[in-house]
């Protein structure tokens, strides 16, 4: 199932650059953001309020990275991990990967 326009993606990373460029790519798209979460209640909090349907996060966050995975995957919210977000080249990549997971 893919992501619909208008709804709303969580990013959680801790550099703000890397926010503001995934957020513009989003809002290209058509969808609207949530965020920064760079914490586990504030991805959750983020989530619940908005009723986010994907999240994308990046490991700048480390090991708070895959406990924010963890627990948005426990909720049935799928994530997208950056796993290289310095190589970032192409945003529009990562709205491919977004509409395809399930």
């Amino acid at each position: 199932m893919g992501r619909a326009r208008g709804q709303a993606v969580l990013v959680a990373t801790t550099t703000p650059e890397l926010f503001m460029r995934l957020c513009a790519a989003l809002e290209k798209a058509g969808y609207e953001t949530i965020g920064p979460a760079n914490s586990v209640p504030l991805a959750v909090s983020g989530l619940e309020r908005n009723l986010a349907v994907a999240a994308i996060v990046s490991v700048d966050l480390g090991q708070l990275g895959a406990e924010i995975v963890q627990e948005l995957k426990n909720r049935g919210c799928p994530c997208l991990l950056l796993e290289r977000p310095d190589e970032l080249q192409g945003e529009d990549d990562v709205i491919n990967e977004l509409a395809s997971l399930p």
